[in-house]
């Protein structure tokens, strides 16, 4: 288990990792700063630091559950982020699709033009040409 963090460092890592304080409203009393992080795969993660943001230690408990369960993050990523400024990997931008795959959304318009979505699944761009271009010439 990893050496539990102060509320300080929990905000400090929340900062150096560009989590976005999520703003109050007006007339609302918080006894915590909210903190969301938009991850590349579209989740968002969102943890809370409790006021004032200060030397205060985590217990063991609530300390392993803050990086498992709201940062997601080992204890050594937390204090790498933390001491040496070095950010976690959160996987940056997800792989890119197989050469020649179809978008979503050019399935979608083939299956709606009643082309079954067995043959629409083996189809290459050469095929959606000659797919949609067959209507025009009967």
């Amino acid at each position: 288990m990893s050496t539990p963090g102060s509320r300080l460092d929990h905000n400090r890592f929340c900062e150096i990792e560009g989590w976005r304080a999520v703003p109050r409203k007006p007339d609302e009393v918080r006894q915590v700063i909210i903190y969301e992080l938009e991850l590349p795969n579209g989740r968002t993660l969102r943890t809370e630091v409790r006021r004032p943001p200060n030397d205060d230690l985590y217990g063991p408990f609530l300390w392993n559950h803050t990086l498992t369960t709201e940062l997601e993050v080992t204890g050594k990523q937390f204090w790498e982020c933390v001491r040496d400024q070095q950010l976690p990997d959160r996987g940056g931008v997800s792989p890119k699709p197989p050469a020649g795959a179809l978008s979503a959304g050019m399935v979608s318009m083939l299956i709606n033009l009643g082309i079954p979505e067995d043959r629409v699944r083996g189809m290459t761009a050469e095929d959606v040409v000659r797919a949609l271009q067959q209507p025009a010439q009967e």
